[in-house]
């Protein structure tokens, strides 16, 4: 499997949205196809 993305990190927020950046794995051994992203709301 593909490694996991470096350096998470959200860089701006609102009540609608939020602007993630990462850096790229130092060793591609497969193709990223995508990236799930999942938010939840702590009560």
């Amino acid at each position: 499997p593909p490694e996991s993305p470096l350096d998470v990190r959200v860089v701006s927020k609102n009540s609608r949205s939020a602007r993630v950046m990462w850096g790229s794995p130092s060793s591609v051994s497969a193709p990223i196809k995508q990236f799930v992203m999942m938010y939840w709301k702590n009560s």
